[in-house]
């Protein structure tokens, strides 16, 4: 169990998604959008696409594009360096069709605070990840 005097639970984990902002990682380890970024985590990890398309509210929205912003920056680092940046468990893909997805995803991030319907948009993000 990795612990720092906060009491937060895998410290380095949460720090390297914060991509190295220590109070952002806090917030993360500690608050509602640590458990939501946990959930879409899990749902890539097991490639349930339709679970994560299934998103209901704008709350779910954001958290989805953070993640598949920063997992698709970790398959282009991992592709061009051998190495990853926010721990997202990434492997190497196609580095142009990863940075080309992870400024979509980027744009989409914006869009997340005022969608017309949340689960279109949801699907939109998903729809457009490439497959390698």
């Amino acid at each position: 169990m990795d612990e720092i005097a906060q009491g937060v639970r895998n410290a380095e984990r949460w720090l390297a998604f914060a991509g190295g902002a220590p109070l952002r990682a806090l917030e993360y380890a500690t608050g509602e959008r640590g458990e939501a970024i946990e959930r879409v985590l899990r749902g890539v990890a097991a490639g349930d696409r339709n679970a994560l398309a299934d998103t209901k509210d704008r709350e779910a929205l954001e958290p989805l594009a953070e993640v598949l912003q920063k997992m698709a920056l970790d398959r282009a680092f991992a592709s061009l360096t051998g190495r990853t940046k926010y721990g997202s468990g990434a492997i190497a893909g196609d580095a142009r069709a990863w940075l080309a997805y992870a400024r979509a995803m980027g744009r989409h991030r914006t869009l997340t605070r005022h969608p017309l319907n949340p689960r279109l948009l949801a699907a939109e993000m998903l729809a457009g990840m490439p497959e390698n």
